[in-house]
């Protein structure tokens, strides 16, 4: 696929990673239970580590190993129980945005992208994070990797 990259490492070891917000930078997180939201990033913690698997284009997290999963019809980004991770709406690629360091996220089977802004979550604390149709110039769904 053109323009298309997986960031894991061709030396078939795991890496791990900070995917931080271009717009917030603020890091995609999570809880044993499923939600995704974003924190202000913090290498120590392990609900915003993740890694990618190779084998089924699914972005894992570290401290549970739950996989990202999306929704299309409530727009809701959560994560999945590793049994659930073969499903096809939760493969993610990454598409280039002219910036070789960033990339948008785009959910496979939907077509649409991962996204974030300032609006906090329910919580109060942390920000949401969506799904959006795909836009280069949304700064919201632009996404960097920081290698942990």
């Amino acid at each position: 696929m053109s323009g298309v990259t997986s960031a894991g490492q061709s030396s078939g070891l795991v890496a791990h990673y900070l995917l931080r917000n271009k717009l917030t930078k603020w890091c995609l997180d999570g809880d044993k239970d499923g939600n995704s939201y974003t924190l202000p990033c913090n290498e120590a913690n392990q609900y915003q580590q993740w890694w990618y698997d190779k084998s089924y284009w699914t972005w894992n997290q570290t401290n549970t190993d739950r996989c990202l999963h999306h929704n299309l019809s409530t727009r809701r980004v959560t994560t999945w129980t590793w049994w659930q991770c073969t499903d096809v709406s939760n493969i993610w690629i990454w598409r280039h945005t002219g910036d070789l360091s960033v990339f948008l996220m785009q959910a496979a089977y939907s077509k649409w992208c991962l996204d974030s802004n300032f609006e906090t979550d329910p919580s109060g604390v942390a920000r949401k994070v969506f799904l959006s149709e795909c836009n280069a110039d949304d700064q919201g769904q632009r996404w960097y990797l920081d290698a942990v």
